[in-house]
């Protein structure tokens, strides 16, 4: 990642491979940790929670990049969609000067009141 991220400013990708959806009430619990087991849907296909979820963020997660997640549009429902940019390692203040930047161009969106 430090190498890909040698010839480019960040690294743009999306945040989950699904918009916004409802809730999901936790199959299980341990302890304090909630396991999800749960399908969602995902181009009308189902898929276990986790990898709908967390596949596009988990890596970063290895590689100990810092990430900023922030909402760039709406969907047709008016539900936020996300992208996480990903800086290089140590670069955290370059990535936020840069997410200033990019919320310039993003759509704008208000917080439901409920």
């Amino acid at each position: 990642m430090e190498n890909f991220l040698d010839n480019f400013d960040v690294f743009i990708c999306p945040v989950s491979s699904v918009k916004a959806f409802p809730h999901h009430k936790p199959t299980k619990k341990l302890v304090d940790l909630n396991i999800y087991n749960n399908s969602i849907a995902v181009n009308k296909e189902f898929m276990h929670y986790y990898m709908a979820t967390q596949a596009y963020t988990t890596p970063f997660t290895l590689t100990e990049n810092p990430v900023l997640s922030m909402p760039i549009s709406l969907s047709k429902d008016s539900l936020p969609i996300g992208i996480q940019v990903i800086g290089k390692r140590y670069s955290d203040f370059r990535l936020l000067k840069i997410g200033m930047v990019l919320d310039d161009y993003s759509e704008k969106f208000k917080y439901p009141l409920e």
